[in-house]
């Protein structure tokens, strides 16, 4: 399994949202677009950086912890 963390980038607006994904495939390849609960954007706007590859899941996730807190008082953060 692969383990990643990732960044949507609404491509009008430059909100972003942080997340992390476990796939079988290589994270490049996965055409996985985040499941916002709150945030609805057009996902056909969306742009997805991969910022993170890791052996396990639980330091992907550590790590996506890290930025959203880095992020949080950003206006544009739709963590």
């Amino acid at each position: 399994m692969k383990h990643y963390v990732y960044k949507l980038t609404e491509t009008k607006t430059s909100e972003f949202y942080y997340g992390v994904r476990t796939c079988k495939c290589e994270p490049k390849d996965d055409d996985y677009l985040g499941s916002m609960i709150s945030w609805k954007p057009t996902k056909s706007n969306l742009s997805k950086e991969i910022v993170g590859e890791f052996d396990n899941r639980d330091d992907a996730i550590d790590y996506e912890k890290e930025l959203i807190i880095q992020f949080i008082s950003h206006p544009l953060n739709r963590n």
